[in-house]
């Protein structure tokens, strides 16, 4: 009923209401509990508030690594060569080598996608 009232469909949450109380009077010789009665109530009063959605907030990383700030460029064809790897069924590690500075991590964290993060940490 809440979800009905919340998306503009008041005249069908109200009905909902009064199905689910034909059943329980049938069914139990009930009525609906106060909590649903002051539902309706609100929903028919039309003083049902419609909660507001939250400020959306980029996640929290699990971890300490620094936010990749510039896209990668130039490096398709290692990234290219180290998902071909990837994918022979044969192959069960990669290991990015090579002197300091020369964007390793950033291969890596073009292969890996969203799942850099948990790989890097597995090997920490």
């Amino acid at each position: 009923m809440r979800m009905l009232a919340y998306t503009g469909q008041r005249t069908a949450a109200l009905t909902q209401f009064e199905i689910c109380r034909q059943i329980l009077q049938t069914e139990f010789g009930a009525e609906p509990v106060q909590a649903l009665q002051t539902l309706y109530i609100q929903i028919r009063d039309n003083t049902l508030a419609i909660p507001t959605a939250p400020v959306a907030h980029a996640p929290t990383p699990y971890h300490n690594l620094p936010a990749q700030l510039t896209p990668l460029l130039g490096r398709q064809q290692a990234v290219a060569a180290v998902h071909a790897l990837i994918q022979q069924t044969e192959v069960r590690l990669v290991t990015l080598t090579g002197p300091g500075g020369v964007g390793k991590e950033p291969v890596g964290r073009a292969v890996a996608g969203p799942h850099y993060q948990i790989l890097l940490m597995a090997f920490l």
